[in-house]
């Protein structure tokens, strides 16, 4: 046997006498060692009389102020009270548009942090619509409210332990990848898009929402999808994915799902339209004795355009802080 084998089995066998050793000092290091209690992880109720319920919406367009009118129809039917229920709109009609429905909660958008601030409650949820741009939650040439804004308004409720901001507006991608957890309260935020212009369609209730009088308001009108859907499931509340629980992320699933779903209905539709308006510009450039005027062809190109994006708008739902959702039911 060369000397250096030799070496190495001596090295070996020693090496081999010491690990059980070693591994009972293990044991009793980590025995030793005080494990930790897992965090508790405590359900919130959202819903009842210690919640305020924010609709943030950026638009002049009346069918924008009509998906509140049946957001809050919904929240009434629950047992919401008005007092906790706050419309901020830059819309100039908004007192007229709601006043049938006896609703007068209205602030100026500009207003949402200033007023946010004067109110007390544990659960603020901020439904936010309207129109969408780079910079945020903006229509036109409004100021915009920036994610860090309506960040901050939200936080700035007196008490609140949890936040929850949903997005139905366009570019809600804008208001990803945001910090919702060093701050408190810890915020969930739910986006109806991405970088894509969120959809609206035709819907029809099958019963009207009444006014204050007595008579049929709100029957139909060119609504929000995803923002419609997601109050068709708080108004009856289900668990989507049948894990047992009924939280904000079965309404996370079940609005983007159907929203989806309708998305493909209005694909079929806007295909045809998309045909006819671009037969209508051959019609329109084919046209010699007298040809068509510049601004004819403009608009008819325009209109190809616009249906060509929309008919490749891809309206995906985002989450974020998908852990905190899992703990929100509603009440």
């Amino acid at each position: 046997m060369k000397p250096e084998i030799g070496r190495y089995r001596k090295f070996w066998r020693r090496v081999a006498t010491r690990i059980p050793a070693a591994r009972q000092l293990v044991r009793r290091v980590a025995d030793a060692v005080p494990v930790p209690a897992p965090r508790p992880q405590t359900p919130h109720a959202i819903g009842g009389a210690d919640t305020c319920w924010v609709f943030a919406c950026a638009s002049r367009e009346p069918r924008h102020l009509d998906d509140i009118v049946f957001c809050v129809h919904v929240l009434r039917k629950k047992g919401v009270r008005d007092s906790d229920i706050l419309v901020f709109t830059d819309h100039p009609a908004a007192t007229a548009h709601f006043a049938p429905y006896g609703f007068s909660n209205l602030y100026a958008l500009a207003a949402l942090r200033a007023v946010l601030a004067t109110k007390s409650y544990r659960y603020v949820v901020a439904m936010c619509g309207g129109h969408g741009s780079h910079l945020g939650l903006q229509a036109g040439a409004n100021p915009p409210v920036s994610p860090h804004e309506l960040f901050v308004s939200v936080r700035a409720v007196k008490g609140a332990e949890v936040g929850v901001v949903i997005l139905s507006q366009c570019f809600g991608g804008v208001f990803h990848f945001m910090d919702a957890t060093s701050g408190a309260p810890s915020i969930v935020v739910i986006g109806s898009t991405m970088f894509y212009p969120t959809l609206s369609s035709q819907v029809s209730l099958k019963v009207p929402v009444q006014t204050s009088a007595g008579a049929n308001g709100l029957s139909a009108w060119l609504a929000n999808l995803y923002q419609v859907q997601l109050f068709e499931w708080l108004a009856s509340p289900s668990d989507v994915d049948g894990d047992g629980h009924v939280t904000l992320v079965d309404a996370y699933k079940f609005a983007g799902a159907k929203t989806v779903e309708s998305i493909g209905d209005i694909w079929v539709n806007v295909f045809a339209d998309l045909r006819k308006a671009q037969d209508a510009l051959a019609a329109a450039q084919a046209q010699k004795n007298p040809p068509a005027h510049p601004l004819v062809l403009k608009a008819h190109r325009e209109l190809v355009s616009q249906t060509v994006q929309l008919l490749y708008n891809i309206q995906e739902p985002w989450l974020l802080n998908a852990r905190l959702a899992a703990r929100v039911h509603f009440v």
